[in-house]
């Protein structure tokens, strides 16, 4: 069942684009204003994207957890359609899409705001080895970029 509107109204808005807040204390948050989201151990409350398995893509508002490699905080992840919020792995949200829940998972992920990471978005659900490998086989590398320049 997606987020009552008279909830979702005051606890979450509508999707901000390039909205990004950094978790300040255990109780607290304030506007993070640097344009990358840093790799620095803190968590980040965003907004960006999800891409569905089907080729789907929504908003969505998630938090960002750069202590570990996973990035992103399941639990928090909500996607916003038809002026409504859903958990990413809810029925409801199938539903509305018509689509069956299996045809939705595993998704990727953007933030609005880049990650300040060697990996370019979009991210895995959660921590892929071979997605990385992959990323990594298609990243320039300094010690390659160096060469280039040094034959030009």
């Amino acid at each position: 069942m997606p987020i009552p509107p008279e909830i979702a109204i005051d606890k979450v808005g509508d999707p901000r684009k390039d909205w990004v807040e950094v978790f300040v204390g255990p109780c607290s948050v304030t506007t993070f204003t640097g344009a990358k989201i840093p790799t620095d151990g803190r968590k980040y409350h965003a907004d960006g994207t999800v891409h569905f398995n089907c080729g789907l893509s929504l908003p969505a508002r998630f938090i960002i957890d750069t202590s570990g490699f996973d990035f992103i905080v399941l639990s928090s992840v909500i996607v916003f359609y038809h002026d409504l919020w859903y958990h990413y792995d809810e029925e409801a949200l199938a539903t509305a899409l018509g689509r069956k829940k299996d045809d939705l998972l595993p998704f990727t992920w953007t933030p609005d705001r880049e990650l300040d990471y060697w990996c370019p978005a979009p991210y895995p659900m959660q921590f892929d080895p071979n997605h990385m490998e992959e990323q990594w086989k298609k990243t320039p590398k300094w010690w390659e970029q160096e060469s280039n320049e040094e034959k030009a």
